[in-house]
């Protein structure tokens, strides 16, 4: 059984209680997200884009099961964020942030950032070693 502290008002004004015993910056770390109309149609969109195309999992490369429901089996597709939401929250509603992505993979990274390669060998340095 939860109890719940008295309402508070929340940066967006409206009234939401938390559970006894946690403060309001705890809020985000619990995962409580907001949505809104226009974020549901951009990732309807970025999905219909997505299987139209057979994009494969941005993670591991591999072809992702467009034919089975979102988030139900290995195969399946789960939206990803570039940047996690957790650590960048103001880009949760960012259509340029979408990535698509098997549903494990998604749940292995968690609220990593991306992975950065190295980069390419300067051509002098793959020279010199050579030498």
């Amino acid at each position: 059984m939860r109890f719940f502290t008295d309402p508070g008002i929340g940066i967006d004004g409206r009234v939401f209680c938390m559970p006894a015993g946690r403060t309001a910056g705890e809020e985000r770390v619990m995962g409580v997200r907001k949505t809104t109309r226009a974020f549901e149609k951009d990732k309807a969109a970025f999905f219909a884009k997505c299987r139209a195309e057979h994009a494969p999992c941005w993670i591991c490369g591999q072809p992702i099961d467009y034919s089975v429901p979102k988030n139900t089996t290995d195969d399946s597709y789960s939206m990803d964020h570039f940047l996690p939401v957790s650590t960048h929250p103001d880009m949760q509603f960012d259509p340029a942030g979408f990535r698509p992505s098997h549903t494990p993979c998604n749940r292995a990274r968690g609220n990593k950032d991306p992975y950065q390669p190295i980069g390419r060998l300067s051509r002098v340095w793959a020279d010199e070693s050579a030498m």
